[in-house]
C-alpha cells in the first residue's frame, strides 16, 4: 500500500534524539543552572541595595516582582522538569503531556532585567541566554508530539548552532554514517478518537502531512489517537494548516543501521558536521560553534583542528559553503 506522505528516516531518527531522556536532563540541568544564577543575583542586589531602591516603582523593585512572583514559579518548573525526567527514565511518556516553558517565558518579560546588571556586567544577557537555551531545546520535544511540519528538520544537522534556526541551542552532533531501517507495519492501525494501540511513531494516510509520536498513556485525553494537521489551502492564508481525522499506521524499527545513507557519507548532499581531528571532507569554509570567529579555510584532507583551553565536550567543525 502506497501512502500520500512519505516516511523519511532522516525525520524519524531526528525525533527520536529529541525524546530521549539525555534531552529533558539537558533542560533541567540549564533551568537550574539558571535558577541558580538568578537566585544569587537578587541575594546580592538585596545585600547592597541604592539608596532611593523603596522610591522606584513597583515592577522596579526586584525582590517583589521576581522574589515573590517569577522565581516561586521558576522553582515549580524545576520541581517539574525533575520529576518529568524521572518519568522519563522510566519509560512513562506522560511526562510530555504539556511539555513546555512557554508560560514561564512570557511570564517574567513584563519585568525589567536591567536590575541585574547593576549586581554583575552583563549579567541580564547571561541570564537570558540560559533561560531561552532551555525554551529552545524543549521546543524540539513540544513540537513532536504536537506534530512538525513537512520539511522542518530536513536540514537539521545543517542548522545546529545556526542563529537563525529552531536548533541553535542543539548539541553538536554528527548525522549517522547510515540511518536506521524502518518500516510501517499494516497491522497496527488506529483511525482518529481510537485508544492508542502501541507506543512509537506513526504515519497519517493523509497528503502532505508528517509523522507522530504517540504513545498508550493514563491520561483519558491522551490516550486516544489525534488528528493530523494538514494544508488549509486557503489563499488569504498561505502555509496554514488545519486537523485532519485519518488513520495512522505504526513505524516500526527494524535495524539500528544499513537504510539510507546520512550527509556525512551521502556524496550528493554536503556534510554537515565533522569532528575535530578530522579531515575536512570539502574545500571550503568550515567554522565551529565552540568558539567565536572560528570560521576559515581548509582544503579538502586538511585536519580541522582541536579548540584548546575550551570546556566543550567533543569539538565539530560545521561545514559552510565554498
Amino acid at each position: 500500500m502506497s501512502y500520500p506522505t512519505p516516511l523519511i528516516a532522516h525525520d524519524i531518527y531526528v525525533m527520536e534524539q529529541f525524546l530521549k531522556p539525555e534531552r529533558i536532563k539537558m533542560i533541567r540541568d540549564i533551568w537550574k543552572e539558571m535558577l541558580d544564577y538568578l537566585e544569587s543575583l537578587l541575594d546580592r542586589f538585596m545585600n547592597d541595595l541604592p539608596p532611593d531602591y523603596r522610591n522606584r516603582s513597583l515592577p522596579e523593585q526586584p525582590d517583589i516582582v521576581w522574589g515573590e512572583r517569577v522565581i516561586p514559579n521558576f522553582r515549580s518548573t524545576m520541581e517539574w522538569l525533575n520529576e518529568s525526567y524521572i518519568q522519563r527514565l522510566n519509560n512513562d511518556f506522560d511526562c510530555y503531556i504539556g511539555f513546555n516553558l512557554r508560560s514561564d517565558i512570557n511570564g517574567q518579560r513584563e519585568f525589567s532585567v536591567n536590575w541585574m546588571d547593576e549586581v554583575e556586567p552583563k549579567a541580564a544577557a547571561k541570564y537570558q541566554y540560559l533561560l531561552f537555551k532551555a525554551y529552545g531545546l524543549s521546543e524540539a520535544i513540544e513540537h513532536t508530539v504536537q506534530q512538525w511540519s513537512p520539511g522542518s528538520l530536513t536540514h537539521y544537522f545543517a542548522q545546529i548552532g545556526s542563529h537563525d534556526s529552531s536548533f541553535e541551542y542543539d548539541p553538536v552532533i554528527p548525522p549517522p554514517l547510515s540511518y536506521p531501517i524502518y518500516r510501517l507495519n499494516e497491522n497496527i492501525k488506529v483511525k482518529t478518537d481510537e485508544k492508542i494501540p502501541q507506543t512509537g511513531f506513526y504515519l497519517p494516510d493523509l497528503p502532505d502531512s508528517f509523522p507522530l509520536f504517540m504513545w498508550v498513556s493514563n491520561n483519558d485525553v491522551w490516550e486516544l489517537a489525534g488528528e493530523t494537521r494538514i494544508p488549509e489551502n486557503d489563499p488569504e492564508y498561505p502555509g496554514s494548516r488545519i486537523l485532519a481525522p485519518c488513520t495512522w499506521t505504526l513505524i516500526e524499527k527494524v535495524a539500528d543501521s544499513g537504510g539510507e545513507l546520512g550527509e556525512a557519507m551521502n556524496p550528493f548532499v554536503r556534510p554537515a558536521n565533522v569532528r575535530a581531528g578530522q579531515p575536512a571532507t570539502h574545500s571550503g569554509y568550515w567554522f565551529t560553534v565552540a568558539q567565536e570567529n572560528s570560521r576559515q579555510y581548509f582544503k579538502q584532507g586538511d585536519i580541522l583542528p582541536e579548540i584548546k583551553d575550551q570546556d566543550w565536550g567533543e569539538v565539530y567543525w560545521q561545514f559552510d559553503g565554498e
